[in-house]
């Protein structure tokens, strides 16, 4: 199989964008999918389009591999991108390795900054250096 663009991770949201098409008026069925990766030291996050059915039975929290393509458009001397997804896969929970956990999130503490130095600790001394 050729190198394919592929991401693994979890559905953190699901946003329906269907309508009708200006164009010809024939309704149509997208949804964005926002997908966090669940690998990796810095994993990443992306929305994907997804046109049809392609989605049907995924929901927020499942885990899935999401294959995609990358295009873009100009538009006005700007240009735009686009990722689409072309096949989405639950992964069943057998099949999820400790990788694909939902990672808890860690609590740190601040401590309280020091109290203010008072103005008059601030101006300059006497100098007592011996040089």
């Amino acid at each position: 199989m050729e190198n394919q663009n592929k991401i693994t991770g979890i559905v953190e949201q699901i946003v329906d964008k269907s309508g009708v098409s200006k164009r010809d008026g024939k309704p149509y069925t997208l949804k964005q999918i926002l997908i966090r990766e669940v690998s990796g030291n810095y994993p990443q996050s992306a929305v994907f389009d997804v046109f049809g059915d392609r989605s049907d039975g995924i929901a927020v929290s499942d885990v899935v591999d999401c294959f995609f393509n990358l295009g873009t458009r100009e538009y006005n001397g700007s240009y735009y991108n686009n990722v689409t997804a072309w096949r989405l896969t639950k992964i069943a929970p057998s099949e999820q390795s400790t990788d694909y956990q939902t990672p808890t999130a860690t609590v740190h503490t601040v401590a309280a900054s020091p109290a203010p130095i008072p103005p008059s600790e601030l101006e300059p001394k006497e100098d007592d250096l011996p040089f």
